[in-house]
């Protein structure tokens, strides 16, 4: 599915369910929330990762750092 998008020049999320389906008939609508950009930053959930959530506790800890050493 990578490579048929990537030769259309699309992403993933521009094919239709049609398309998928070429793939695997087990593909439903449901497909779009998860190639949906924002959901898979937000299931960066690792300490020290990329997610929303960590990257705001490493913020608030550089904050507490930087308030300490000034």
């Amino acid at each position: 599915a990578v490579g048929y998008a990537e030769s259309r020049g699309v992403g993933l999320e521009d094919l239709s369910i049609e398309e998928m389906n070429r793939f695997s008939g087990q593909i439903d609508e449901d497909i779009y929330h998860v190639l949906d950009y924002r959901v898979a930053v937000e299931r960066r959930a690792s300490p020290g990762g990329t997610g929303p959530e960590s990257v705001n506790t490493q913020i608030d800890s550089l904050r507490d750092w930087l308030g300490s050493v000034v």
